[in-house]
């Protein structure tokens, strides 16, 4: 029973330092902390360290590892190469993003096709942000590019007061621009 590629772990990783371009109201790292998302994150482990203790053998197999920041997780530069990593080496990688840096969601995607096929980018859709910074069409661009590349992605919100008058809204743009609803 069980094969070769069987996930044996689900792993979730944070991503250190809050940083974020975005200042949502209901975010509860802001609330938490009374910060302005500006902390940079400090990696204590080098990316070779970090990977290291992701081997396949070291985990007893192929894991499913869930990156996420306390802010935008694409902004350090350490994760993307930190996320190929881990694709390298056969485990599956679930990267939640707020979908507005095009050039981190591009380099993100540069790995190989089987790569591609085992990492779910989830777009954050912080709609009242996205409108006030003008970034929608980034964001449904960059989900497509992520579809088209081969990898798996969803658009997904936390519901909150603020949000619930666009529900409609949110659900008929995603339906537009995605064929889906979000999660």
């Amino acid at each position: 029973m069980g094969g070769k590629n069987m996930i044996k772990y689900t792993i979730t990783v944070y991503v250190p330092g809050s940083i974020c371009n975005f200042k949502c109201s209901y975010c509860y790292v802001s609330q938490a902390l009374d910060s302005e998302h500006l902390e940079k994150p400090i990696f204590h482990y080098s990316i070779e360290q970090m990977l290291s203790a992701f081997q396949p053998n070291r985990l007893g197999g192929i894991a499913n590892v869930i990156v996420i920041g306390r802010g935008e997780t694409l902004i350090p530069d350490e994760v993307i190469p930190f996320v190929h990593g881990l694709l390298d080496m056969g485990h599956y990688v679930e990267v939640v993003t707020n979908l507005s840096l095009s050039n981190k969601v591009e380099e993100l995607l540069c790995t190989t096709k089987s790569n591609l096929k085992r990492l779910l980018v989830k777009g954050s859709l912080h709609w009242v942000e996205l409108k006030r910074l003008n970034l929608v069409d980034v964001y449904f661009n960059n989900m497509k590019k992520v579809l088209e590349a081969g990898a798996s992605g969803l658009p997904f919100f936390v519901v909150c007061d603020e949000y619930m008058p666009y529900l409609e809204e949110k659900k008929n743009i995603c339906e537009e621009k995605l064929g889906t609803v979000p999660q």
